[in-house]
């Protein structure tokens, strides 16, 4: 019984190794932000400074992307306009807010590949770009 035990006790030791190392394999890498083009369109809202920290944070989030891959990522003011105000009376409800209450709201698009490591786990499609996905920061 002591030897049927120490087998199963070693087994069980070489299967977990082992499947550590799989799933280390099968973990796609983290968003990659290194080749990204970035525009900054004119803003009477906000400085080019509040912009840039903006995607600054968008692009640190970015990392657990895990398998994808961002090209492009830009400051439309329309866009943000737009997008944004409407996005506002959620916020307003979900946080209990009055109109009074000041929310700054600023919505980035950005373009991304994903790679075949997506596979469901994700939510996102393999081998897919996304177009004009907002960032919406508040």
């Amino acid at each position: 019984m002591k030897r049927f035990f120490l087998f199963f006790l070693l087994a069980a030791l070489c299967f977990s190794f082992s499947s550590c190392s799989l799933l280390k394999e099968m973990t796609a890498p983290p968003g990659n932000t290194d080749q990204v083009k970035t525009t900054i369109g004119d803003s009477l809202e906000f400085s080019e400074a509040e912009i840039t920290s903006a995607i600054n944070v968008v692009l640190k989030k970015f990392v657990d992307f895990e398998g994808c891959t961002m090209t492009d990522i830009w400051y439309d003011e329309g866009w943000s306009k737009e997008y944004g105000y409407s996005f506002l009376s959620d916020i307003l409800d979900r946080y209990e807010l009055d109109a009074s209450d000041t929310v700054e709201i600023i919505v980035l698009r950005s373009n991304f590949d994903t790679d075949s490591s997506q596979g469901g786990h994700t939510g996102f499609e393999s081998n897919a770009t996304y177009t004009a996905w907002n960032w919406i920061l508040y």
